[in-house]
């Protein structure tokens, strides 16, 4: 069943809403990525991981929110129910997370290929241990979602973008420094990732119908 003309809409305005800061945090992705490329520094490559599947979906969501609630408050005049707003909403953040996730993906390959010491198990490897960075996707777009409903946009946004990113850091620091392997890790950050984003539509789902903009 296809989207009838004012969800169709809705997604339009959302990402001419949203088009022009992603386009201009996916050219500082490049920028730190090629960074990484010719110097081979972890710290360039964790900035590269959280700015892809971190920044990116906050960066959406950030944008999808608007000043003192105007973005809101447009959307639900629309002959739309509140729902399929928020369906909207998930959908829109979630493919900035995908764009990111083929971004990193892309990176890591490359970076395999010509750091052939940095993942020394290749790119099979390199994938499964970054695996909770896919994750910390779903974790900040859940958090913000959350957040979002008892912080003000800007504030949300730094909480939803500080968790993950210390996670991302904190990780390899864990399993470096305990017997807890980097896959075990990443597969418990990855599966807590997966609760928070599904809790978090739960329960914006329950209270968006309630919230009067």
């Amino acid at each position: 069943m296809g989207m009838n003309n004012p969800m169709k809409g809705l997604f339009l305005l959302t990402y001419f809403r949203t088009r022009n800061a992603l386009l201009a945090s996916i050219g500082g992705v490049f920028i730190i990525g090629l960074a990484f490329l010719a110097t081979e520094q972890e710290l360039l490559y964790n900035m590269f991981v959280i700015l892809c599947m971190i920044h990116l979906p906050v960066q959406a969501l950030g944008g999808m929110g608007g000043t003192e609630g105007r973005w809101e408050r447009f959307q639900v005049s629309l002959p739309v129910k509140r729902s399929d707003l928020l369906k909207v909403q998930y959908l829109s953040v979630v493919l900035v997370a995908i764009i990111g996730a083929v971004i990193l993906t892309a990176g890591i390959g490359i970076s395999t290929a010509v750091h052939r010491e940095w993942f020394n198990y290749g790119f099979a490897s390199a994938i499964a241990s970054s695996s909770h960075s896919y994750g910390l996707a779903l974790m900040a777009i859940g958090l913000a979602f959350i957040l979002g409903t008892v912080l003000p946009h800007h504030i949300a946004g730094i909480v939803a973008f500080m968790v993950p990113a210390l996670t991302q850091a904190l990780v390899p620091v864990i399993a470096d420094n305990t017997e807890i392997s980097i896959y075990v890790a990443s597969v418990s950050v990855l599966v807590v990732s997966v609760v928070v984003f599904i809790a978090s539509y739960f329960i914006m789902k329950g209270a968006y119908g309630k919230v009067d903009f």
